[in-house]
């Protein structure tokens, strides 16, 4: 992308020109865009200030359909697009960020003969839906769907997938790419980072090189399959109430693991996070053995209000 020019934004000529290609001979097209990389908000360019969920302390999303709106994508939350800013009153609001409804609305531009569905809830498509459209643009999250007669798959921008903070999310990414090898005829990865070796490696189908290499990084740094990490939350709708909480757990783990080989527990007291008008905070743990060291915190974590056990 940082020497093709752009028919529309994140639209290469290559692209455009194997989607007019590919809707020539009768076969479908899926459009991949990251979900984080895919968000709009809207923010003051005088201010700085940036529409937040009140509720969770999000980001809110712009929705132009069925109507322009602010939308929070967690406890779904809807407001008004405001007119000026609510902090400064500025009139200089602007959508900041690359989003899929925006690829929507450039392939229309560019393809207004073709039926085209933009999917942002997956569980409103049906078998039937999926025979009654020509192209279909979405998050990651779409490559998921059964869709016949595959011509084209593109992901319009591999490093904003690669961004996500997952450890795991080389190894998802190099699975879904390898996977649309077997179900569409062309395949088509945007990036401005041409030399990121899941790249190279994907393309080459080179699957030791990528194996060897992420077995190395996981046993450097101790990532599962060398070890389990679990991620344990502590929500409460008052913010003191999960301080207290998640600060008496976290020290009692945090001692315990003084006593346990190879055990590391990891807890930010500053950390937190609000969700649907609840406050929540995490205590990474990572144990070669976990269920020995979570044993005698069972009747805690099973019984206690507001806890949930997420294994990685």
């Amino acid at each position: 992308m940082n020497q093709i020019r752009p028919v529309k934004p994140l639209i290469s000529e290559v692209l455009f020109g194997r989607m007019q290609e590919t809707l020539a001979r009768g076969e479908k097209i899926l459009l991949s865009l990251n979900r984080r990389g895919a968000m709009s908000t809207l923010v003051c360019r005088d201010c700085g200030w940036a529409a937040r969920c009140p509720s969770c302390d999000l980001l809110m999303r712009v929705h132009t359909k069925p109507e322009n709106s602010l939308l929070c994508h967690f406890c779904e939350s809807k407001w008004s697009l405001p007119e000026k800013c609510p902090q400064c009153h500025s009139y200089h609001l602007v959508q900041s960020g690359a989003r899929v409804q925006s690829i929507d609305t450039h392939v229309r531009e560019l393809l207004p003969e073709a039926r085209i569905l933009l999917i942002e809830d997956l569980n409103k498509v049906t078998p039937k839906t999926l025979t009654e459209y020509d192209i279909f643009i979405g998050t990651q999250k779409i490559s998921s769907l059964p869709i016949e007669n595959l011509g084209l798959t593109a992901f319009l921008l591999v490093e904003s997938d690669l961004a996500v903070p997952d450890y795991d999310i080389e190894e998802s990414m190099y699975q879904q790419i390898r996977h649309f090898f077997y179900r569409s005829r062309d395949i088509i990865l945007q990036t401005r980072s041409p030399k990121l070796p899941l790249i190279t490696e994907v393309t080459s189908g080179n699957f030791r090189s990528f194996f060897q290499k992420t077995v190395t990084e996981r046993k450097q740094f101790h990532l599962p399959p060398f070890t389990q990490m679990v991620t344990v939350y502590i929500s409460d709708s008052s913010e003191s109430v999960v301080q207290q909480r998640i600060a008496s757990t976290a020290s009692s783990m945090i001692e315990a693991a003084k006593h346990t080989s190879d055990t590391t527990v990891l807890y930010d007291h500053l950390l937190f996070e609000k969700r649907a008008g609840k406050y929540r905070q995490k205590i990474l743990i990572r144990s070669p053995n976990m269920v020995s060291f979570l044993e005698p915190f069972r009747a805690q974590l099973v019984r206690g209000r507001g806890i949930e056990v997420e294994w990685l």
